[in-house]
């Protein structure tokens, strides 16, 4: 596999005084919505390179601001508590288009791949964002992947499959029965079989033409789709 990182962006804190997601992580049980808000207030977001496309950059704001928070005022990190302080530790991450085969002929796909890394440089969170194709195929390439890195003994702690909307029903159904979706506590677990053992969250996004936005620049919404929470889940951010 070859890759030619066009976009990198750096997580950092604000005002290391006042509280952060890396407190929240720390202390989940003692905490109120306003610390919540206040942690991702505090969290501060720097693109370098080639300028993030809308859907891209919406996803990475909206792993801070809406799934780390939604996933803590539903539950859901309790099921997926791995991942959840993962979250907490990305201090830098790249954006690419997905590329595979040899180095001298590879293939582009229709996929942007974004990768969270701890402060080590390590992948703890992977997202593909899908913008054509076919998802089932998509899919089994994902899954080939997070298996090939977990058995090559990675810290990768959850993976993230973006979609544009509408999603089709039927990869939908499938794919939430193979990630456990009749189990009634499991379900939320939203594990992939060994080797990897982690959870594979299901997003789909819409992006909105300048005409539809209420000011000029474009926008993006991004929700879960599986797990589904107790709490609303998507959100609506500004292309950077």
């Amino acid at each position: 596999m070859t890759k030619e990182t066009l976009t990198r962006f750096e997580v950092s804190t604000k005002n290391p005084e006042l509280f952060s997601i890396h407190s929240v992580a720390h202390s989940p049980r003692s905490l109120s919505p306003h610390d919540l808000t206040s942690a991702v207030e505090n969290l501060k977001l720097d693109f370098h390179g080639e300028e993030p496309g809308p859907v891209s950059s919406a996803f990475v704001e909206f792993l801070f601001a809406d799934f780390f928070v939604n996933a803590h005022s539903s539950g859901l990190y309790n099921r997926q508590l791995a991942l959840w302080e993962a979250i907490a530790r990305i201090g830098s991450g790249t954006i690419n288009p997905l590329k595979t085969g040899w180095f001298l002929m590879p293939k582009e796909h229709p996929v942007e791949e974004v990768v969270f890394l701890d402060s080590l440089g390590k992948p703890v969170v992977l997202a593909w964002l899908v913008q054509e194709g076919d998802p089932n195929s998509i899919l089994n390439m994902l899954i080939k992947k997070v298996n090939k890195m977990k058995l090559q003994e990675s810290p990768l702690c959850g993976v993230f499959l973006v979609l544009p909307d509408p999603v089709d029903e039927s990869f939908l159904d499938k794919t939430r029965n193979f990630l456990g979706a009749d189990d009634p506590v499991a379900r939320y677990d939203a594990r992939l079989p060994e080797p990897a053992f982690i959870p594979l969250n299901l997003l789909d996004y819409r992006s909105h033409d300048t005409e539809d936005s209420d000011d000029s620049e474009d926008r993006c919404s991004i929700r879960l789709i599986h797990p589904t929470l107790r709490k609303a889940s998507g959100s609506q951010s500004k292309s950077r």
